[in-house]
């Protein structure tokens, strides 16, 4: 699947950690958007900053470990098998992800997944030559 793949993959991992690792309160415009819809007021009511660091290293572990596994996945395993895991990943998490998010009314999160969908359809258009789905 070329290098595209992989390297997309690394990127999807660090990103992973860094969002366990840094504070997403300072995500200029992002936080302010989910406080607003969750709680209705642009700051974090100080009794959640803590549930909210330790739920977004949760988060960014998950992350970092699907897209180490996937790594491996693209790195060794036949072309097909590598893109059919990936669609079916990317389409539970965006499922299951964005109708949380928007059933919750949590809009910010949702835009991102999109955004972070056609990101990963780009990436498998792409590299759509090197493989029969």
């Amino acid at each position: 699947m070329g290098r595209l793949l992989p390297a997309g993959l690394a990127l999807a991992v660090v990103s992973g950690v860094l969002l366990a690792v840094l504070d997403t309160r300072h995500l200029p415009g992002f936080q302010t958007a989910v406080n607003v819809a969750v709680w209705g007021d642009p700051s974090m009511p100080p009794d959640v900053i803590a549930y909210h660091r330790w739920l977004y290293t949760v988060v960014g572990a998950v992350i970092a470990g699907w897209a180490a596994s996937m790594l491996v996945v693209a790195r060794t395993a036949p072309p097909v098998t590598t893109r059919r895991a990936l669609v079916a990943g990317l389409a539970a998490w965006f499922v299951v992800d964005t109708g949380g998010s928007l059933f919750h009314g949590v809009w910010p999160n949702a835009a991102l997944d999109g955004v972070c969908l056609a990101v990963a359809a780009v990436g498998l258009w792409v590299t759509r030559r090197h493989t029969a789905f």
